[in-house]
């Protein structure tokens, strides 16, 4: 069996993450497009709960039926990113690595995708529809057991982002 080696900053228990559903985002530049006061605005739009990045891809490993190993960065992994560069063309890269390692922050004062009355949905309420086709064998269901949906991640808490040093909505 083979494993796909993830490679996180401090394994992914360092950054974390407010993912959005995509029909959220859609529905929220809907929105400001109808809304004539929204006319250069800049609304920050982030999803009702935030995760730890590992316990995000744990998840949908998990609901994926996939192994993986969630290991910390490395220098190989930096030169690998800095050598595919000029390429474009790698799972390491700077710009992925930016947007993946970075921790989710908020600018307070900035309106919110609730401004413009639209109520983000959970993650875990919107992802298995997504996951579903990206198990190991697609939709297709032998046995019901096979595919029971894995418990989702627990949101972090205030007291963590406090702890370190994000800012929290």
């Amino acid at each position: 069996m083979s494993y796909l080696r993830l490679p996180l900053y401090a394994s992914g228990e360092k950054t974390v993450k407010a993912p959005i559903f995509v029909n959220d985002v859609s529905n929220a530049i809907y929105a400001a497009i109808r809304e004539p006061m929204s006319v250069g605005e800049t609304y920050e739009i982030y999803g009702p709960e935030r995760y730890k990045l590992r316990e995000l891809i744990e998840y949908c490993l998990r609901y994926m039926r996939r192994k993986s190993i969630i290991t910390p960065l490395t220098p190989d992994v930096f030169v690998k990113a800095i050598a595919n560069y000029t390429f474009h063309k790698s799972l390491y890269n700077i710009d992925r690595m930016q947007c993946a390692y970075v921790s989710d922050s908020f600018t307070p004062g900035l309106p919110t995708i609730r401004d413009l009355g639209i109520e983000p949905i959970k993650f875990s309420d919107a992802i298995g529809h997504m996951m579903a086709s990206m198990r190991k064998s697609g939709r297709y269901v032998e046995n019901p057991e096979d595919f029971l949906i894995p418990d989702p991640p627990k949101p972090v808490t205030q007291e963590y982002e406090l702890s370190q040093n994000l800012s929290f909505p």
